[in-house]
């Protein structure tokens, strides 16, 4: 038995409330069973509405596998506890009391169904890295998994903006593009590397170097000499991975790769005045440009279209999507989707995970909620708050 089974099934008010009692023998009425307390420290659930002894109460609801564990947690030395109205627990060991009061306590084991039980039971025992995949056929869950994809693709976007969502308006739309594009420059193992270079060389600091409008109209293999020197001493003091990486995905061809997105990609361009298809060909001509100059230079190698996409994946989508939140533009929010749509579905080791599974994708907008879904919920074992779990669990 899981505590988090026991929220699950009070959040969703899976009990016959109308047979029970609290061990004072008090019916009880669940109104709202409160605001689920995932994160934060104090009691499980806020705000809960229940009747019992003739009186309508509103406060917390904490929930135990033993009563007895509210002593072992040391609720009774925190003052956060002394507003629950009432004590739900599956084995009702110990009576309780809080701030000089007997805690109405609710024992809930003879009153779930074994088979659930046996069900949750045997989900979560499983090793396998996505615990519902054998059950996730077309007549299984399908509806809820698109759903849940959809939900976590805007999950993901919104974590993506979020510490940008949180400054103030003195960073302009080009600077944000440029944070975005440098940490995905990075990828997953060196976001963190690429994310210290922008913060230590702001984008004016760039312009002055390698951007500004004076060299830009002349850009040749000579004048990206003569930056390179000045490039790489941008990164002296800028730690990295070095492990973990294919040669061609390796810090130092990322780095080198990047000097040329800063010659050549404009991030002042109004990218919210094209069309999704417009951003595509726009990259693939840039693209072309950047690899013809990368070939005279050699100084690094030539940047794939599928390290583009992820180049407008992870920095150009989600940069729409910040444009559309600042200016309260729904129009932008959707153009940054129908880009990921757009946009071929990537190939990863999750996404090859999901596809063992017989769950496809067409598109980024698709590959991107799989990636959220896996990581936020899958890989945590978070089945209670995907409404596939959900789903599946209750059949």
């Amino acid at each position: 038995m899981k505590e988090k089974y026991l929220h699950y099934i009070w959040k969703n008010k899976m009990l016959p409330f109308y047979k029970m009692t609290t061990d004072t023998g008090d019916c009880i009425r669940v109104d709202y069973p409160g605001d689920y307390n995932a994160y934060a420290g104090g009691p499980d659930f806020f705000n809960a509405k229940i009747h019992y002894q003739g009186l309508l109460w509103i406060g917390s609801v904490e929930i135990h596998i033993n009563a007895s564990d509210w002593y072992a947690h040391k609720h009774h030395q925190d003052i956060h506890y002394n507003n629950v109205i009432l004590h739900v627990v599956w084995n009702n060991d110990k009576k309780i009391i809080q701030n000089g009061r007997i805690l109405p306590t609710l024992e809930i084991k003879h009153f779930v169904a074994d088979d659930h039980v046996k069900r949750f039971s045997t989900t979560f025992r499983l090793k396998r890295p996505l615990l519902c995949g054998s059950q996730l056929s077309i007549g299984t869950g399908s509806h809820q998994l698109k759903k849940m994809f959809e939900l976590s693709l805007k999950k993901r976007l919104e974590r993506k903006i979020e510490t940008f969502m949180q400054l103030d308006a003195s960073k302009s739309d080009c600077e944000i593009l440029y944070y975005l594009m440098a940490r995905a420059m990075g990828t997953n193992i060196n976001a963190e590397a690429f994310d210290a270079f922008a913060v230590s060389n702001n984008l004016q600091k760039i312009n002055d170097l390698v951007y500004n409008l004076e060299f830009k109209a002349e850009v040749n293999s000579s004048v990206i000499y003569n930056f390179i020197h000045i490039y790489e001493k941008l990164w002296e003091e800028i730690s990295w991975q070095k492990g973990g990486v294919r040669p061609s995905n390796s810090f130092e061809q990322r780095k080198r790769q990047f000097l040329f997105v800063l010659i050549y990609i404009d991030f002042s361009f109004d990218y919210d005045i094209l069309t999704a298809n417009e951003i595509l060909s726009r990259f693939e001509e840039i693209t072309k440009e950047m690899n013809c100059m990368i070939q005279k230079t050699g100084y690094c190698n030539t940047v794939s279209a599928s390290f583009v996409n992820l180049l407008i994946i992870n920095a150009i989508a989600p940069f729409l999507y910040f444009l559309g939140m600042r200016r309260k533009d729904s129009f932008l929010i959707e153009k940054s989707k129908e880009l990921l749509r757009n946009c071929p579905a990537e190939i990863n080791h999750i996404t090859k995970l999901w596809k063992s599974y017989s769950v496809h994708a067409n598109s980024a907008f698709e590959t991107q909620g799989m990636l959220e879904l896996y990581r936020s919920y899958c890989e945590q074992k978070k089945c209670l708050s995907c409404s596939v779990g959900k789903s599946l669990l209750s059949a």
